[in-house]
């Protein structure tokens, strides 16, 4: 999967737009946090976003965006949590090379760790809870729309596009 970046900086855009926008940036910031509070620690090991999103639907969970907000905003989130995860991984490897004096017991070491089964050793554990404490979310600005679900266009020499707002098949365009 390829991630693509993009920041959009409306010009000239209405109140109603404008509010909109907030509205659901915020009701995604609040989801946001409550995917970090729940699996911005070690519950994010034995889990996907998949799994995660198969369960909320399963549940009927009721969330106040369409449902390709909420589910790309899990996506997105379980993806930084992942990578704040390596990259705890990633800030231990010297501590191996200190505490594991032969080339088997630091394979084994870095086996562990990319396996998620450091829990088991008591050296590993102890870095990784130092390395990789819980985190949380401070992102309230931000709308992740899959590649598919936007539309750019030009109208009167001027460049729009248009992204899902909180009422189902009901764009907001802006300049």
């Amino acid at each position: 999967m390829m991630l693509v970046t993009r920041i959009l900086y409306a010009k000239n855009i209405n109140k109603g737009k404008l509010k909109a926008l907030n509205e659901q940036a915020q009701i995604l910031g609040k989801l946001r946090s409550q995917i970090w509070q729940e699996y911005g620690a070690l519950k994010c090991l034995n889990t996907s976003d998949r799994k995660i999103r198969d369960l909320w639907v399963k549940e009927k969970r009721e969330f106040k965006v369409l449902a390709n907000a909420w589910k790309e905003t899990l996506r997105d989130s379980f993806n930084n949590i992942k990578l704040y995860l390596e990259a705890a991984k990633t800030s231990i490897k010297k501590d191996i090379f200190k505490h594991y004096k032969t080339k088997e017991e630091q394979k084994e070491a870095f086996i562990q760790l990319k396996k998620d089964e450091w829990l088991k050793d008591h050296f590993l554990h102890r870095k990784m809870r130092k390395a990789f404490k819980h985190g949380k979310n401070s992102v309230f600005n931000q709308i992740i729309v899959r590649s598919d679900d936007y539309k750019v266009f030009e109208l009167n020499n001027q460049c729009w596009i248009s992204i899902p707002s909180l009422i189902k098949n009901k764009g907001l365009k802006s300049l």
